[in-house]
């Protein structure tokens, strides 16, 4: 499985690498299975015009939205660029298939309006809830002194254990 993000950091690699290389072509290319992108371009001319492109268009058959709850205006410092997400049902072929979300939405007022700004038809979508409450899960609270950029996690250590030495080790 070929995996492609579509963001700040992988366009600015993109330009760096030797020779530079243009990651929407690469999208349109059809040779990704999946592709992530941040919702800040989805209303730029050249996401449009990916999903212009016949291979993109013909090899599109799933959107994932994750954090759906953040489509709906939450407080002055909103990010217009969430409310953009909305138009993705508009503008891919109506085969393409959708997930929609979100760990933290309120099921009476969030959960209607998230699915009306995504443009989900009452009677064409299928709503799955699913209990939040996981007793294998440990939440707990970790100061970060060192903002997280990059491959690099200076703070972040604690979480894995000293004598992890594979995957498989999880």
């Amino acid at each position: 499985m070929c995996f492609l993000a579509l963001h700040d950091e992988s366009f600015k690699n993109a330009l760096q690498s030797e020779p530079p290389h243009d990651l929407w072509k690469d999208a349109m290319s059809g040779m990704y299975d999946v592709i992530g992108c941040a919702p800040e371009r989805i209303n730029t001319s050249t996401f449009k015009g990916m999903l212009g492109s016949r291979i993109f268009k013909d090899k599109l058959g799933f959107c994932i939205i994750d954090e759906a709850h953040l489509v709906i205006p939450w407080s002055q410092s909103f990010q217009e660029s969430y409310r953009s997400i909305g138009t993705l049902c508009a503008l891919v072929p109506s085969k393409v298939a959708f997930l929609a979300m979100s760990g933290s939405m309120n099921p009476e007022v969030a959960q209607p309006k998230t699915q009306n700004v995504l443009g989900f038809q009452p009677g064409r979508f299928k709503d799955v809830s699913l209990p939040i409450d996981h007793p294998d899960l440990i939440y707990g609270a970790h100061i970060l002194k060192h903002s997280i950029r990059g491959m690099e996690f200076p703070d972040l250590p604690w979480l894995v254990p000293e004598d992890l030495a594979s995957p498989e080790d999880i």
